[in-house]
């Protein structure tokens, strides 16, 4: 049984959510690489790949991202960690679902949802021309939806770009990679761990965190920042997705 949510301005419904058996819970996914079967490679970064894998549990398809702990230093190893503890809490149709973590001697694993539509950014580029304004601005309520779960749990997103926008088989869009993200204070991070090491990793807001292009200001400066950089950086997103540029100019 699936689930719908309604999007509404002053009682006049604007759009509607689907999500077929997204808390379906009873499916044994895998908790080892190999139990995984590699189908293509998606995407490669400077510290690992992100697969489309088939488990071999349930034959359901899923997205891998595969981190290489070897090229990992201190600073980029805390943000992964910290990705597990905050991925392992958030639960909504709204954002892209981890659905298990685990690691081995060389790799740490995150198993996530496979959005079959790829990145807001990747949608845009290919469909620009038929993209209305009336579409344009429903597509902006859904990622601010997305956006406003996140920022209630706690977290600032601190990467937000059409890039970690995602979009699933029937066109939802989800907020995904949380690989910066911290907690906005103290209290917060309660929510996500008892472990006061860990309490305070998700808390330390470091400077220059994210993409400089849809960068707020006070994170580029190191400035004691909050989820008011997440709404910076969505403005700038739409801004381009409507006007094909950065307001500032600047490269992403």
């Amino acid at each position: 049984m699936g689930i719908n949510l309604i999007e509404s301005i002053r009682g006049e419904q604007i759009f509607e959510y689907k999500f077929p058996d997204f808390f379906n819970e009873n499916r044994e996914i895998g908790h080892s690489a190999d139990d995984f079967e590699v189908l293509q490679v998606l995407g490669s970064g400077a510290f690992g790949n992100v697969l489309k894998v088939k488990s071999k549990k349930n034959l359901e398809i899923y997205a891998m991202k595969k981190v290489d702990k070897n090229l990992l230093g201190e600073g980029e190893e805390r943000f992964y960690r910290n990705e597990q503890i905050i991925l392992s809490k958030l639960k909504s149709p709204l954002v892209c679902r981890c659905y298990t973590t685990f690691e081995d001697e060389n790799y740490l694993y995150f198993v996530m949802e496979f959005m079959n539509n790829g990145d807001l950014i990747s949608y845009f580029l290919a469909n620009k021309s038929s993209i209305s304004e009336e579409k344009l601005w429903e597509i902006f309520f859904k990622c601010i939806s997305g956006l406003l779960y996140v920022h209630n749990q706690g977290i600032i997103h601190l990467d937000i770009k059409p890039h970690n926008l995602f979009l699933d088989d029937n066109f939802n869009i989800k907020v995904g990679d949380f690989n910066v993200s911290a907690a906005k204070d103290k209290e917060s991070a309660k929510n996500f761990t008892d472990d006061n090491e860990m309490i305070n990793q998700l808390i330390d807001k470091k400077p220059g965190v994210g993409t400089p292009g849809y960068m707020a200001p006070e994170v580029e400066n190191g400035i004691n920042y909050d989820q008011k950089a997440d709404v910076y950086s969505m403005g700038i997103s739409f801004f381009l997705l409507a006007y094909g540029d950065n307001p500032y100019g600047k490269e992403g």
